[in-house]
């Protein structure tokens, strides 16, 4: 569960910055239509200069609706996963800037091997004392194919 909300959680990040991009860029288009425009106008342009800006605008505008859908589904996820509701878990957690770089590593890693870790795991200690147990069995079952041999009296 932690894996999934960590993963959720940096989806998201990744969403939103790509809808700020996609923001970013289609006001860039918006102008450098604006300007085609004027260009267009005073003749300083073709048609097909400003149909190829009106076409970068359309496909900027596009874009924008399923990054925002995007946004909403995996904040959606994000908030089934810690069990608030979306607008609860927005008004009840911070999210700090929004940004990778706000992200950092630790400047010292625990002392404990991957392997320690997994041998902490209550799954992993179950499959392990059912393996043993399925060895004792295969140990018990080979013995019984054996005559056994009574000495009492």
């Amino acid at each position: 569960l932690i894996g999934d909300v960590i993963s959720t959680y940096f989806s998201l990040l990744a969403l939103e910055q790509q809808q700020a991009a996609a923001t970013a860029m289609l006001s860039s288009q918006e102008e450098t239509l604006t300007i085609e425009q004027y260009r267009y106008e005073r003749g300083a342009s073709n048609a097909l200069n400003l149909r190829r800006a009106e076409a970068a605008v359309a496909s900027a505008q596009a874009a924008l609706p399923d990054l925002r859908a995007a946004v909403r589904t995996t904040r959606s996820a994000l908030a089934v996963l810690v069990g608030y509701s979306p607008e609860e878990m927005l008004s009840n957690i911070e999210f700090a800037t929004s940004d990778f770089s706000a992200v950092s590593t630790p400047n010292e890693f625990p002392a404990v091997t991957p392997s320690e870790l997994l041998q902490r795991r209550p799954d992993i200690r179950a499959a392990e004392a059912n393996l043993q147990m399925a060895s004792a069995q295969l140990g018990v079952a080979v013995a019984q194919r054996f005559p056994s041999l009574n000495l009492s009296g």
